[in-house]
């Protein structure tokens, strides 16, 4: 069994009085540098033991060859770990193609993947490589094996990173991505891990989002946990050519279910007729995201035959989309209809979340925790239309919306104000009128329509 030491690794230093002794960390890896074949190793799609003379081999006798014969075949090997979150994996080696490979998508790499046992978990960020959040979440070492690599020359790759949240094992990857004929070759790898440092980084929302107060009779929910709204019947909140995607308890406090989906490009929720959804009688739409790693966020609403998608943006310019805490993003349906006048609001049977480039510059395949998907009616801002004496009464004349109430208030002062309620109306659709008697000798007062 090797051990290659090809860069810093972790150094524990016991001290006495007089000497000092250095102990590398160890390799956890069985069979690093494949003396034994392919031993300790599972593999897949045609790789093999590499020997020497007959195959490249960088120390000892043995390495791992991964033959490419093109169409993504994708040769590999991998070794399985228990793991926990916050955890330091470091996974590095060397890396030959016997000669120069095609350009495109031929490479090869290693690659760390955590996983609660069932789903990879997308790994945020990378200390060392590059940090895949989407359809196949990990952390790639880096330099890749490509056709800016040059033949005959092992090359020395890296990957590093902190395991997140829900991480119950990892898988260590040596890959090769074959468009096209090639071949790569693995040698002298090594893998550690540390314990974790502090705390581990809190990936998930550990609070509900805030619950609904619109009266339901304003509102069509699609989904909301808190179980105030009965919830839209026929939706499939997990679309097939989405990627799929789960469902998440909140751990604390314990009891709300809400949506997930780890490495959002693109989330397909379909409801097709019957349970297309009119929103016609609705001007605006809410949904509460929650993010440990993104900056931005689209919402896409799609009637279909023929598909006509019309799509909200949040990119980072703006400013909404913070990591870490609930963000209640209210959005008026004019925007979606601005963006495509086309779409059919009264036949609706698609809602898509974006994380992709078609939001934004910044962040993509960020992880999403979504609740309270709902349209609403909200009520226009209140205009005075009217205001007249009659006999010993001020007049109020106000513009209104049926299923709202309009409270006329007033103040003796606008600096600072002071508003008290003076009398409450319900909307009628038609212009409701508000009467107060006018005494003489009170001070002036300044009033106002409020809307709920």
């Amino acid at each position: 069994m090797k051990n290659h030491l090809a860069s810093p690794l972790l150094v524990v230093v016991p001290v006495t009085l007089a000497t000092a002794t250095v102990a590398l960390a160890q390799n956890l890896l069985d069979n690093p540098g494949f003396e034994s074949g392919t031993s300790g190793w599972i593999t897949f799609n045609g790789a093999a033991a590499g020997t020497a003379p007959t195959d490249p081999v960088r120390t000892g006798s043995g390495s791992l060859k991964l033959p490419g014969f093109g169409g993504f075949g994708v040769p590999g090997a991998y070794q399985t770990f228990p793991a926990s979150p916050g955890e330091l994996w470091d996974f590095q080696g060397y890396m030959l193609t016997p000669s120069t490979l095609p350009g495109g998508a031929n490479f090869g790499l290693l690659k760390i993947v955590w996983s609660d046992g069932t789903v990879d978990i997308p790994p945020g960020s990378a200390l060392v490589g590059n940090a895949n959040n989407g359809q196949f979440p990990g952390i790639e070492s880096q330099p890749f094996l490509d056709a800016n690599s040059t033949p005959n020359t092992w090359v020395y790759t890296r990957a590093a990173g902190i395991a997140p949240s829900g991480t119950t094992q990892v898988k260590l990857f040596c890959l090769f991505v074959d468009q096209n004929a090639g071949t790569a070759y693995f040698d002298d790898l090594q893998a550690t891990n540390a314990p974790p440092v502090g705390p581990p980084p809190i990936d998930f929302p550990t609070n509900n989002a805030p619950v609904p107060t619109i009266p339901a009779s304003r509102v069509l929910a699609m989904y909301n946990s808190s179980g105030v709204y009965p919830n839209h019947p026929g939706i499939n909140w997990y679309a097939s050519w989405s990627g799929g995607g789960s469902n998440f308890t909140i751990t604390n406090p314990p009891g709300s279910v809400v949506l997930r989906k780890l490495g959002l490009t693109f989330w397909g929720v379909e409801f097709y007729n019957p349970n297309h959804i009119d929103a016609t009688p609705y001007n605006m739409f809410h949904v509460d995201v929650w993010t440990p790693n993104a900056n931005q966020f689209g919402i896409q609403l799609v009637s279909l035959n023929p598909t006509r998608p019309a799509q909200v943006n949040f990119p980072p310019s703006t400013g909404r989309i913070v990591s870490n805490q609930w963000v209640s993003l209210d959005i008026p349906l004019s925007a979606f209809t601005a963006a495509n006048p086309n779409t059919v609001m009264s036949m609706l049977e698609q809602l898509l979340f974006l994380d992709d480039a078609t939001v934004g510059p910044g962040v993509t395949g960020g992880n999403f925790y979504v609740d309270n998907v709902f349209f609403y009616i909200a009520a226009t801002p209140p205009q005075i239309q009217n205001v007249t004496r009659s006999g010993g009464n001020l007049t109020f004349q106000v513009a209104s919306q049926s299923g709202f109430d309009y409270v006329l208030q007033a103040t003796p002062s606008l600096s600072p104000p002071a508003w008290t309620n003076v009398q409450t109306n319900a909307g009628t659709g038609g212009t409701i009128t508000f009467s107060v008697p006018i005494n003489p000798n009170a001070l002036a007062r300044f009033y106002r329509v409020e809307v709920r």
